[in-house]
């Protein structure tokens, strides 16, 4: 994970709705588990933005550069 950032809620924002933004780097097979997950999981999110740049030639590795914006409600503390 190279960053991530979590929007703060806004006025107009439902209450206890969550956006963030993470940039990382993945091999492709690790993305494709990735979106399996968020798309199976529990609690519902949401894919807002998806931006994924192919590797380098002269990198080392097959690693992509994956932006992702997810949004979803967020009931509070976990336990």
């Amino acid at each position: 994970m190279a960053s991530f950032e979590v929007e703060p809620e806004r006025a107009e924002s439902k209450d206890g709705y969550v956006k963030v933004i993470a940039n990382c780097e993945l091999d492709p097979e690790a993305l494709q588990g990735l979106l399996y997950d968020i798309e199976s999981g529990q609690p519902f999110l949401f894919v807002d933005q998806l931006a994924v740049q192919a590797p380098q030639p002269n990198s080392v590795g097959p690693q992509m550069r994956v932006l992702l914006g997810l949004s979803g409600m967020w009931s509070g503390a976990v336990q």
